[in-house]
């Protein structure tokens, strides 16, 4: 059988000149600790449009995200600082992470404020497009909602399941997407939440609901 290694990225393969058809099976390693973060989506969508044809097969075949609402001054932290020794360095905040980051949640005291949920689902069979949802999460413990933890699930097909979730033993960590301004959440009410992926990266955005 003969192989042949192509140096280059695969969003910059052409079938009929790097390739000699579509291929059979597609595979990749791409997914960073909130599954988007290394431009996964991205090359999927380009294998949709340029590589691969309605036989081929991809694995992962698709996955999931999850996140949980967590109070923790410790990953809050992480990513804001405010008063140090009397001094207010809030500004130093402009320099923030906007997005999600690893850590890993057992390292860090925290609480959890409401049950896990579906974050979002990709399908990696179909093509991929970037994507809005509001979420209603019910809050099930007096906090303050420091943080939104997330972890994936990828579908390896066969029912062969991978995932970062804390409880594992994943190379990967967890992602934390931490809220500038923490939301007090008072157990018996909700949260809203606003998730947004445009094929590079999550938006995340949450507020407090009225009873």
């Amino acid at each position: 059988m003969r192989r042949l290694l192509i140096p280059r990225s695969s969003t910059e393969l052409v079938v009929g000149r790097d390739l000699p058809r579509e291929p059979d099976v597609v595979t990749a390693e791409i997914f960073d600790c909130g599954l988007i973060g290394e431009s996964a989506l991205r090359a999927l969508d380009h294998a949709h449009r340029e590589l691969i044809s309605t036989t081929t097969r991809l694995v992962p075949r698709g996955g999931r995200l999850w996140a949980q609402l967590v109070e923790s001054e410790s990953l809050h932290g992480l990513n804001q600082v405010g008063v140090v020794e009397g001094f207010d360095l809030s500004p130093f905040n402009v320099a923030s992470t906007r997005g999600y980051f690893p850590a890993r949640i057992g390292c860090h005291a925290h609480t959890v404020l409401a049950p896990a949920f579906r974050l979002l689902d990709f399908d990696f069979d179909e093509p991929l497009a970037p994507r809005t949802r509001h979420l209603t999460v019910p809050v099930t413990t007096d906090g303050i909602a420091h943080a939104l933890v997330m972890w994936f699930e990828l579908d390896l097909g066969n029912g062969i399941r991978v995932s970062n979730h804390s409880a594992g033993s994943s190379h990967w960590e967890q992602a934390v997407q931490t809220f500038p301004t923490p939301v007090t959440a008072r157990a018996g009410t909700t949260v809203r939440l606003t998730v947004r992926h445009d094929l590079d990266a999550l938006t995340l955005g949450l507020e407090r609901t009225r009873l």
